[in-house]
This record gives C-alpha cells, sequence and structure tokens, in this order.
C-alpha cells in the first residue's frame, strides 16, 4: 500500500503546524513530524481525497506532495531515522543501532510502511507511561498499534498477553516482523477496527485520533476491566477536554493528563 507524503512550510511554524495538522487529521492523514520548516504529513494514496484549503490570515504555508512507493520506504525511513531515548528507561532502534546498555529496555523497531517508531510525541507520551504502571500478568488490548512498539514495550514489561489492533494490512505485517525481532510471543496482531474486540482486558492503549477515538471510546469501556487503565493519545492539549467529557459520561475517571509538544494523552480508570 503506497503512502503520499506532503511535505508542508509554515509560518509562524508552531501556531502554523497545530492549526493544519487538526485540520488535516479529519482527511485520514495517518501520521505527522516536524521538520525544519514546518512538517510531514502521510496519508494512504487511496485514502486521498479533495481538499479544500483553508484560508488562514496572517498564517502562510505551502506545501509539496510526494508519492513514496513501497520499497523506498525503508531507505526513506533509515536516511533519517536515530534512536530513541526515554532516559533511565527505553531506547527504541533499528536493528542497524548498536545495542544499548543492559540497564534499559531495548526495543527493534523496522516500521516498514507503518508509523510509531517512538519519535512521534505521542508515542513517547504513551511509552513512557507505560513504565508508571504495573503490567505484569495483566491482559493488555493496543489499538491503533502501527509498528507493534506499545505492545512489544507492554510485553517486555511483564504483560501476560496482548492483542494488536490495527486496520491496515501493512501494520499487521510490520507488527509481527517487530515482534519477532524482539521476541515477543505472547503477543497476537489481529487486522480490523474497534468491532473485533471480543473479549475483555485489564489495561487499554489507544494512539489514532481524537474522531476515532470519540468513536470507539465506548467498545473500549465495555471491553475494559474493573479497575483498569485506558491509556489515550494522538490528539492535541486542545482536544483534552472533549475527550475527558466524552470518557467521563461513560463512567470513566480521569487519572491524569500529560503533553509534550502540543500533544497529549489521558490516563483513565474504569472503577
Amino acid at each position: 500500500m503506497d503512502y503520499a507524503v506532503y511535505h508542508f512550510k509554515t509560518e509562524p511554524k508552531a501556531i502554523a503546524n497545530d492549526i493544519l495538522i487538526a485540520f488535516l487529521a479529519e482527511y485520514a492523514f495517518e501520521s505527522f513530524e516536524e521538520t525544519e520548516l514546518g512538517f510531514d504529513a502521510f496519508i494512504q494514496i487511496e485514502s486521498e481525497e479533495e481538499i479544500i484549503w483553508p484560508e488562514l490570515g496572517d498564517i502562510k504555508y505551502s506545501f509539496e506532495r510526494e508519492e513514496i512507493e513501497t520499497e523506498n520506504w525503508n531507505a526513506k525511513w533509515e536516511s533519517h531515522f536515530d534512536p530513541v531515548l526515554i532516559p533511565n528507561k527505553l531506547t527504541i532502534r533499528a536493528p542497524f543501532h548498536a545495542t544499548p546498555d543492559s540497564s534499559i529496555l531495548d526495543v527493534i523497531i523496522l516500521p516498514k510502511m507503518s508509523f510509531g517508531t517512538g519519535h512521534h510525541a505521542t508515542t513517547y507520551l504513551m511509552s513512557e507511561a507505560l513504565f508508571d504502571m504495573d503490567l505484569k500478568s495483566k491482559s493488555i488490548l493496543d489499538m491503533g498499534s502501527g509498528t507493534g512498539v506499545l505492545a512489544i514495550i507492554a510485553s517486555k514489561r511483564g504483560a501476560f498477553s496482548i492483542d494488536a489492533i490495527d486496520i491496515d494490512d501493512w501494520c499487521v505485517e510490520n507488527s509481527i516482523e517487530n515482534c519477532s525481532l524482539n521476541g515477543c510471543k505472547n503477543i497476537q496482531v489481529i487486522k480490523g477496527d474497534a468491532a473485533v474486540i471480543a473479549k475483555q482486558y485489564d489495561d487499554i492503549i489507544a494512539n489514532i485520533n481524537k474522531n476515532v477515538l470519540k468513536k470507539d471510546m465506548s467498545t473500549y469501556v465495555q471491553h475494559l476491566n474493573n479497575n483498569g487503565y485506558l491509556l489515550m493519545s494522538g490528539f492535541f492539549v486542545t482536544d483534552v477536554e472533549e475527550l475527558t467529557e466524552a470518557a467521563t459520561s461513560l463512567g470513566l475517571n480521569v487519572v491524569d493528563t500529560f503533553h509534550k509538544d502540543n500533544w497529549a494523552m489521558i490516563k483513565l480508570i474504569k472503577e
């Protein structure tokens, strides 16, 4: 499945990036990466539709569209991928990077056409949050698993069984490969959306986007055990209030919220 990447130049960068990324999230764009001049936005070519570009007053933006064929994805990624370090906790690296100090958790990711190397703020927030949870002998659901990185972290943190669900064929294939690279035999990778959830879980993690989270949150709650945690990310700090209102209306209680680079994560509990 081939992707298109839109290379944006924005001014003023911080404000323009936030507004445009929120806008593009409504058009099935799957991932965004900040660049020196603005950001890159990725979308499956088959999901593209006509975009009605907004007038933003004093905010300036321009873009160039590039198609990335499957066989060129790894070369493009490897050309700029450095290991991700969460100090004293975790390294997320490619197979060709040096093995880190044995005192921290080591996760190997080869992303192929998937997203989730830990570079994005939401993946970083979710990864760090998993270190503050007792996952030993727990059953975990990873929704929108991408590369499988969060499922792999949960496995290495002692979770007993993990289901990793994603709607994309490449993500499913890539998650299986990455689970094998990390020796995680207790992760079942499943293709689908929230409709394929078929059992109960002690904790659920979902790093997707605001609209999908709102639509599927009631399903997550239904399949979350009492006293279980729901971790959600993939949205902006400005979306926290809307999502917490939706969550509390379903009986969840907010434990904490976290943010990084204007992106946010919410930790909730079903009591």
